[in-house]
């Protein structure tokens, strides 16, 4: 999904099983020193796209796992207790070297 085809998409996408309140979030300029995230649902994620006027170079995520961003506003709902398996990480660890 594009940021030109992002009303029609969302739009399609909302029709579908998981509806308009599905979470999306788009992540402009990744990793770069302007990166800016705009969350919102398939309902409304196009409106607030064109209202903070989204560019291009930017990824589109659709779904639950938008909710797990730290960034996102439920994320503490979803925070795994200290002692959890964690199975991905936002941001790259350093390389660890291993200890003889």
């Amino acid at each position: 999904m594009g940021i030109s085809g992002l009303p029609a998409s969302a739009a399609m996408l909302a029709g579908g099983p998981r509806g308009g309140d599905c979470p999306v979030a788009i992540i402009e300029d990744g990793y770069g020193p302007n990166q800016r995230v705009t969350f919102g649902t398939l309902a409304t994620i196009a409106g607030l796209a064109a209202e903070r006027g989204v560019r291009s170079p930017a990824v589109v995520v659709v779904g639950d796992v938008v909710t797990l961003s730290p960034l996102h506003p439920r994320y503490r709902k979803h925070q795994l207790a200290p002692d959890e398996p964690r199975s991905g990480r936002l941001i790259p660890e350093p390389s660890r070297k291993a200890h003889s």
